[in-house]
């Protein structure tokens, strides 16, 4: 009897054993078959059967115990109907919310419904706009520039595309302090009349450089029409920067007031008739000054530098309160303080200059000064340096006075601190009462259209000539 006891015991202990190990079996199968807590699974997901391998998208799907996220590897921030960032959470979380900046600094290539295909360097920005920069798409935010609080004269603009402004005239920006990136659009149907009364006439009426400021308009072209833009003096004019009247397509005057101050003025050009009139003014005596690109450059200590600019019209300054100048690309350089040097280079101007005075008190020893390129230059108590340099006119030039006058290919009147190196011009272009300035080097058509005429001129990063074709052309304004 012991011995059945005993031996069912036993059994019953094998029985209890295999049915504890069984189980133990069944769990650790149970915990294979889990997923890891963090278990990454990719799949290559064609939108499109028919889209090539370049418009696939790569999705991965990562889980744990409380989050799970659909991360789509193209741009975050795009939310197409193909792509889209998905997080689904346990906690929620807000959207994210970007604020657009000011500018991107990135480039496209979208054309935009105003650009105008005549100007093939206008489809699309060459350089990026400054960080910050403020854009500016049509007339309405141009004319924000200094008469709204979101849009102060000191700050950083740049276009983003072309900018007719129709047939409303133009009232110019005057103290213009900031940089203004035109991106290599253009602005076009601008106009300035007489019966306005602007004693600065241009895009900009007047650019200022004060004290460790620099001040930059570049990359941009202004397209004047038939109207021009004319600059007035006269008895109901209001005194601005002394007895002075002064007209550009692209600017006005520019005034560096200061040491280590500076006006950069690259990569512009400038089309259409400009006009500078001084007349019945009361204050005496009264400057006039017109220019192709800019009627006035006047440094008081801060530098100047112009280069890579051009114009094309006809321009005309006259005076009948003692002094005019007129140039085909500036009106007048002056400098009324030491240090501050001013430089052209690298430019050019193809339109008809005139200059005229009807009346003069001789406050200056040349009452009526053109020239193709600049009008004058002067230094008033001062000993600043001016050069002009690797530049080319071929418009016709004249000059006419009661009292004295002076006519250049290059500049009209050119005092003994300015410096003419590699600068060119159309002989036989020349019209004066007066006297001849015969600074820069006067060539014949057919010299004027052979690289081998023009002397430490760069034709392969710089300029592009057509050899015995055309004139010399900036290379940056052709496609």
């Amino acid at each position: 009897m012991k011995m059945i006891k005993a031996i069912t015991l036993i059994f019953v202990i094998l029985i209890i054993s295999i049915a504890v190990s069984g189980c133990t079996m069944l769990e650790r199968n149970i915990d294979d078959m889990k997923a890891p807590e963090y278990q990454t699974l990719s799949i290559n997901k064609n939108h499109n059967e028919d889209q090539d391998d370049n418009h696939s998208s790569t999705t991965k799907i990562t889980s744990n115990e409380t989050t799970t996220q659909v991360i789509n590897e193209t741009d975050p921030g795009e939310t197409t109907s193909d792509n889209a960032t998905i997080n689904i959470s346990n906690e929620t979380k807000p959207p994210k919310t970007t604020k657009p900046p000011k500018s991107e600094n990135t480039q496209t290539t979208t054309k935009n419904q105003n650009d105008d295909k005549t100007n093939p360097t206008t489809d699309v920005p060459s350089t990026l706009p400054a960080k910050d920069s403020i854009p500016i798409s049509s007339r309405k935010e141009l004319e924000y520039i200094g008469n709204n609080t979101a849009y102060p004269l000191n700050e950083k603009y740049h276009l983003t595309n072309n900018i007719d402004l129709g047939d409303k005239e133009w009232i110019p920006i005057n103290g213009f302090t900031g940089i203004f990136d035109g991106q290599n659009y253009n602005i076009k149907n601008l106009f300035v009349l007489s019966t306005s009364n602007n004693t600065h006439a241009g895009l900009f009426g007047t650019v200022v450089s004060e004290s460790k400021k620099t001040v930059i308009i570049k990359n941009l072209s202004v397209h004047v029409n038939s109207k021009g833009v004319t600059a007035v003096f006269n008895h109901e004019s209001t005194l601005t920067h002394f007895s002075i009247v002064a007209a550009g397509g692209l600017i006005g005057a520019c005034y560096s007031n200061n040491a280590n101050s500076e006006i950069l003025i690259e990569n512009c050009y400038a089309t259409g008739d400009i006009f500078s009139i001084a007349t019945e003014a009361i204050y005496f005596p009264t400057f006039s000054y017109a220019g192709g690109l800019i009627g006035q450059v006047a440094t008081g200590g801060g530098s100047i530098i112009i280069k890579r600019a051009y114009a094309t019209g006809n321009i005309y300054a006259s005076s009948d309160k003692d002094s005019a100048a007129a140039g085909g690309l500036v009106g007048g350089l002056e400098a009324w303080q030491n240090d501050g040097p001013i430089i052209i280079e690298n430019c050019y101007a193809t339109g008809n200059v005139t200059s005229s005075v009807s009346y003069s008190a001789k406050f200056r020893k040349i009452d009526s000064s053109a020239g193709g390129l600049v009008g004058r230059s002067d230094d008033i108590y001062c000993q600043s340096k001016m050069t002009i340099r690797n530049s080319y006119t071929t418009g016709e030039v004249a000059a006419q006075s009661v009292c004295d006058s002076s006519a250049g290919g290059i500049i009209g009147f050119k005092n003994n601190l300015t410096t003419v190196d590699s600068c060119y011009y159309l002989s036989d272009n020349l019209i004066t009462d007066g006297l001849i300035n015969h600074s820069g080097t006067s060539l014949s058509k057919t010299k004027m259209k052979m690289n081998s005429s023009f002397e430490k001129w760069d034709f392969s990063k710089i300029w592009f000539i057509e050899e015995g074709k055309s004139y010399p052309k900036l290379l940056i304004y052709i496609s």
